[in-house]
């Protein structure tokens, strides 16, 4: 079982707002802990890390954050409704470097060659991010919409007709219906 977090240990982080029944692994790393928020029933497991911008981060009742999840918050508002959950391994992103239309970026390239994308990220309420899967900058997961595993997502996601439900379909053969529903298959 996992080390966690005392009460006394989570009340010195000096969250935002912390409910009641959080469960925070040992090893977990919150940054600029004074911008997150954590609702109750809220579960964070170890090796995650989480880094507030300006903007916060925010947690709804009952979310769960995978082993190894990674939230960085630098280029806006992180909210990740109540019900979601991030599988291992998921990272979401509110800043990152924009690599096309001839814009680069490395220590050596000037200022003025390098461009960024910054925006808030949302995964809504009852939402399921697949492990290892990144959620770039500006992104909406929507209510009830399922992130397949591994994952790269690029656009907002909707609930019934979600990006990931037809690579999920394909990638258990034929076990789930399009939009996540296990049916039944002959032996």
């Amino acid at each position: 079982m996992t080390p966690l977090l005392t009460p006394e240990e989570l009340e010195a982080l000096g969250l935002r707002s912390c409910g009641k029944d959080v469960r925070v692994a040992r090893g977990a790393l919150l940054l600029s802990s004074s911008r997150i928020s954590l609702g109750d029933g809220v579960e964070i497991g170890p090796q995650s890390v989480l880094d507030a911008g300006e903007d916060g981060i925010r947690l709804g009742h009952g979310v769960r954050l995978g082993a190894g999840s990674l939230l960085l918050g630098r280029g806006g508002r992180i909210l990740i409704d109540d019900g979601a959950e991030l599988g291992e391994r998921c990272a979401l992103y509110t800043s990152s470097r924009n690599f096309i239309q001839g814009w680069m970026s490395n220590p050596r390239i000037p200022v003025s060659a390098r461009r960024w994308k910054d925006g808030p990220v949302a995964v809504l309420g009852g939402a399921k991010i697949g492990a290892g899967s990144v959620i770039l900058p500006g992104l909406t997961v929507d209510h009830d919409a399922w992130v397949a595993s591994g994952k790269l997502v690029r656009r907002d996601v909707a609930g019934a007709d979600s990006e990931s439900c037809p690579d999920l379909a394909r990638s258990v053969s034929g076990m789930f219906e399009p939009c996540g529903g296990f049916k039944m298959r002959a032996a």
